[in-house]
C-alpha cells in the first residue's frame, strides 16, 4: 500500500485482519472469472506483516494460495495465468473502501491519490512452489511468518549506546544523481543508525495486539470448509466400516497425523518434546514414591 495509508493501520489494528481478507476477496474474484467458475474458490493461507527490511511499520500481507480454484465438489481446476493489473485494481478499490468506511480518509483523498502516475499499490506473485516439494513449501511457510527482527543483522553496538542494523541484503547501493528516476522512488538503503530507544520502539511496535490472529485461512483452505470436509470423510468411513466389517481403528496416517505436532516442535527447537514428556513422568514418579517412603 502507499505510505500515506500505513500510518492508518498503526493505530487502528483491527484492520490488519481485514488486509488479508481484501487480499482473498481480490484473488478469488480474478481467479473464478479466468476459471469460468463463480462458484469455484482458491485456497489461501495468509499472514500479516507490519515491518519492512529495517524494521519500519510496513504493514502487508503474505499468502500462499493454491494455483487454482477448488469446485464445491473438490475437483481441483487450474488457473495458469492470473490477470495481476485486474487484481491489482480490485485491492486498490476495496482497501478504499474499507478506510472510508471506517472513515479513516475522505472522498477527496482517494480522488487525489487516483490521480497518481504510480498507485502505491502492487501484488507480487513471482514465487511458485511445485506440488511435491515440500522443502520449499516449508521454507516458504517459515518466511511468511518470520520475526520482524533478526540479531544476525544487529551488526554492531557502538560506543555511545547505538545501533547499527542492516537490511537482509548487504550489497552497497548507489545514490541516485540528481534528475535520476530513482530518487524518485526514494533511495533503497542496506543500514540504518538508531539511537537505544528509537530501535526499541521500533522493535515492540511489531508486537500483535493480544487475541490478535496472525494466521489466516480462507477459501478451500478454512475451518469451516476443512472441517466439513472431515466430517464427509468420517461418515464415508464409518458406511464403510458397517458395510463390510472392517475394524474401524486408526491407520498408520491417522497416527503419524497426531504426531504431527511433536515433530513440529522437534524440527524447530531440535528436542524432541515426547521424550521430555517420559523424563518428566518417570522423575515425577520416582519423586512421588519417595515422599510416600519418607
Amino acid at each position: 500500500m502507499p505510505k500515506q495509508l500505513r500510518i492508518l493501520f498503526r493505530f487502528d489494528r483491527r484492520l490488519l485482519g481485514a488486509l488479508c481478507r481484501l487480499a482473498y476477496e481480490s484473488i478469488c474474484e480474478v481467479m473464478q472469472q479466468a476459471s469460468g467458475n463463480d462458484d469455484a474458490v482458491p485456497g489461501m493461507v495468509a499472514a500479516t506483516q507490519t515491518f519492512g527490511d529495517l524494521g519500519h511499520w510496513h504493514p502487508h500481507a503474505h499468502a500462499i494460495v493454491s494455483d487454482g480454484v477448488f469446485s464445491k465438489n473438490g475437483d481441483f481446476i487450474p488457473v495458469p495465468g492470473v490477470d495481476m493489473s485486474r487484481c491489482v485494481i480490485l485491492w486498490r478499490k476495496k482497501v478504499f473502501d474499507l478506510l472510508l468506511h471506517k472513515e479513516k480518509i475522505t472522498e477527496e483523498v482517494i480522488d487525489s491519490m487516483c490521480q497518481w502516475s504510480h498507485s502505491g499499490f502492487s501484488i507480487d506473485n513471482s514465487v511458485r512452489i511445485e506440488a511435491d516439494d515440500q522443502v520449499d513449501l516449508q521454507r516458504l511457510t517459515e518466511y511468511i511468518v518470520h520475526c520482524p527482527f533478526s540479531l544476525a543483522r544487529m551488526i554492531k553496538v557502538t560506543e555511545d549506546g547505538k545501533v547499527i542494523y542492516r537490511t537482509g541484503k548487504s550489497n552497497c547501493l548507489r545514490f541516485p544523481e540528481h534528475g535520476d528516476e530513482q530518487l524518485k522512488a526514494g533511495t533503497s538503503r542496506n543500514f540504518q543508525v538508531f539511537d537505544p530507544l528509537e530501535f526499541l520502539a521500533e522493535v515492540t511496535q511489531h508486537i500483535p495486539e493480544k487475541g490478535q490472529h496472525q494466521i489466516l485461512y480462507f477459501g478451500f483452505y478454512s475451518n469451516k470448509q476443512r472441517g466439513i470436509r472431515k466430517k464427509k470423510i468420517i461418515v464415508e468411513n464409518k458406511r464403510i466400516c458397517s458395510a463390510c466389517e472392517v475394524d474401524d481403528t486408526d491407520s498408520e496416517f491417522a497416527k503419524k497425523h497426531r504426531m504431527t505436532w511433536a515433530a513440529l516442535i522437534k524440527s524447530v527447537y531440535e528436542v524432541d518434546p515426547s521424550s521430555i514428556v517420559q523424563i518428566t513422568l518417570t522423575t515425577y514418579n520416582l519423586i512421588f514414591y519417595n515422599i510416600l517412603i519418607f
